[in-house]
């Protein structure tokens, strides 16, 4: 059709026939359901927790574990960390009826009519969110079982688009019969990945020593080897399927072989006369006399194949060689004998192969639905940095003892494997509100000093009501500060700064004196506060 030219009433009209017809994905019924308590205007500011909620490990932080709601604190960490995240791994409630799940300070019943609704609402606001975390190479990985598993691959469809979707990888969640009387056996679980070409990039392949078994020979120099014939075989082996890859090679003794089939056909090789060349320059093609089909000796091309150094293959869709959660509830007794753990905790293994697969050491992993902390127990002893947030306080309490056992080297999990003997810290920080209009009132300096922080990968550290300047060391090695109050003290403070670093960030509440004391130093950049944080957390 051609736009350009319809009127402006034909082009109205065809907009509105459109907007009424229904698109292929999802539909939920989003305007009958009860609106989610925590989607509201407010500011959200976090708070070092107190002795009730001890940060564990030695300030300055750099890993965070945030007490509250979850669709607070990916609001803050959109203000702080859009863009950054390299894997997002969820395992958010099941939605089975059976008391798992929580909405609106009440647990959703099996036979509320609007409960698929409902769910998908609340999943749907919380990664629309988290989209905004990933960076470019990032990828999100989210457990789910049959319940929602479909309605949740439409609905991150609808986020990411069709085109992000890697796979659904089936976890074995069971390894021991099932004596339940239902009809068939719930054994396994999907974790739905997404991910873009970047990310796809970066993911790690799995070791396999198996393919060595296939280079059974060694060379002069005692490399491992195999020689695949020349000669193409099995489908598409023809000369009419590419005729130009059918021709003569000289054989040691000047005679010319061509690639006949052993029917009598003709033929072609599996490499092109370029191919040959590279393989006939490097030493790896390989002249061997074997029987004819007369008894008579025959020259036969070979090309030679050396076995990898490190061996690997990608990772299957199907993961039965991880642990349980059989397994996963054995290592929370040892950790917490007379504890009753977890229903359905994941074994650190599996989240070892997610983490292990799709990041590298120091990258950002982030899990909204932290649960017993599996998430940030294996980001922590693969050396990652990461971030859980937890809605539910007795189980951020929970993970929280737990993760102090994993910093002082815990034995188990994946603890034996890695040589783990302890170390790391995170700073427990407890989401809160502020109303816009209560700025002036409830909005203090140490709510904005862990935002700064945040927002320029500064290491967490309590706010210093004594210090006249509050200063950190971002990622890409420039200085960041805070000035609550211009003082003489605050200036030399900034002035010092200068001198010992190329750039310098500083926010202020009166950035005005502080530009004038400065005199417009090229090396320094003033930013106000809390604008400057509005202004990201607004949009």
């Amino acid at each position: 059709m051609n736009y350009q030219q319809l009127t402006r009433e034909q082009a109205i009209s065809l907009l509105v026939k459109r907007d009424a017809q229904r698109k292929l994905g999802l539909v939920w019924e989003r305007e009958e359901i009860e609106r989610d308590l925590a989607l509201n205007g407010d500011f959200v500011v976090m708070d070092l927790g107190g002795d009730d909620r001890p940060s564990r490990g030695e300030a300055p932080y750099r890993n965070i574990l945030i007490e509250g709601d979850n669709f607070d604190a990916l609001r803050w960490l959109n203000m702080t960390h859009a863009g950054r995240v390299k894997c997002i791994y969820i395992d958010p409630p099941y939605n089975t009826g059976n008391r798992d799940w929580v909405y609106n300070d009440k647990f959703v019943r099996k036979d509320d009519r609007f409960r698929h609704s409902t769910w998908l609402e609340f999943m749907f606001r919380r990664i629309e969110i988290a989209k905004n975390l990933l960076a470019p190479d990032g990828a999100l990985f989210v457990s789910i079982d049959d319940n929602e598993g479909p309605y949740l691959k439409l609905l991150l469809d609808e986020v990411f688009g069709r085109d992000m979707f890697v796979t659904s990888f089936i976890w074995r969640k069971v390894d021991s019969p099932n004596d339940n009387k239902v009809k068939i056996a719930p054994d396994h679980e999907y974790i739905h990945c997404y991910a873009s070409d970047e990310a796809l990039a970066r993911f790690r392949r799995m070791s396999a020593d198996s393919i060595l078994d296939a280079f059974r020979q060694r060379d002069e120099q005692g490399r491992l080897c195999r020689d695949r014939l020349l000669r193409k075989n099995g489908k598409n082996s023809l000369r009419k399927d590419r005729p130009t890859m059918h021709f003569p090679l000289a054989a040691p003794d000047g005679t010319e072989v061509l690639p006949m089939l052993d029917n009598g056909l003709e033929g072609r090789w599996s490499h092109s006369k370029d191919g040959i060349a590279r393989l006939e320059a490097e030493g790896r093609l390989i002249w061997k006399q074997v029987p004819g089909q007369d008894r008579q000796l025959a020259w036969v091309p070979y090309a030679r194949e050396y076995a990898p150094e490190t061996p690997d293959r990608p990772f299957p869709s199907i993961w039965a060689d991880v642990m349980t959660t059989r397994q996963s509830k054995a290592h929370h007794k040892e950790m917490f004998p007379g504890v009753e753990p977890f229903v359905t905790p994941k074994p650190e293994q599996l989240m070892a192969r997610i983490l292990g697969m799709a990041t590298e050491p120091g990258d950002l992993v982030l899990d909204f639905f932290l649960g017993s902390g599996t998430t940030a127990a294996v980001a922590t002893k693969l050396g990652r940095r990461w971030i859980g947030v937890e809605t539910e306080a007795e189980i951020a309490g929970f993970a929280s003892a737990r993760l102090a056992k994993v910093i002082e080297g815990e034995p188990g999990g994946i603890s034996e494997d890695l040589g783990w003997e302890g170390g790391g810290g995170f700073a427990h920080l407890v989401a809160d509100r502020v109303a816009f209009e209560d700025f002036a009132y409830d909005l203090k300096p140490r709510h904005l000093w862990l935002a700064i922080q945040a927002m320029h990968s500064v290491p967490l550290a309590p706010y210093d009501p004594d210090a006249a300047l509050q200063v950190g060391l971002a990622e890409d090695g420039a200085a960041v500060a805070y000035c609550d109050r211009f003082t003489p003290e605050a200036e030399e403070c900034v002035a010092d700064l200068l001198g010992r670093h190329q750039f310098l960030i500083v926010y202020a509440y009166t950035p005005g004196p502080l530009r004038d004391a400065l005199d417009g130093r090229n090396s320094v950049e003033i930013r106000a506060v809390p604008d400057d944080l509005v202004r990201r957390f607004q949009v």
